[in-house]
């Protein structure tokens, strides 16, 4: 592959997430002419990372030692 043809770099975000920012820069009068031609699957797949986020946060607390002193009072 040559260099020229490099459109891009990814940097380890997730993708999803872009749309958000997108969605609400296009909300405050942004310009973002291609919102129609987001792949198809995108916002579903956005509600179901930030769904199973909501999901392991609930279940697995980061702080669960900290929520136990604090209701023991300690």
């Amino acid at each position: 592959m040559k260099a020229s043809d490099v459109v891009g770099i990814a940097f380890g975000q997730i993708p999803w997430f872009g749309l958000i920012k997108l969605n609400l820069m296009r909300l405050q009068g942004g310009d973002w002419p291609y919102y129609n031609e987001v792949p198809k699957g995108s916002y579903r797949d956005l509600g179901g990372i930030s769904l199973a986020a909501i999901v392991v946060a609930l279940v697995f607390p980061p702080y669960r030692g900290v929520a136990r002193r604090v209701r023991k009072g300690h």
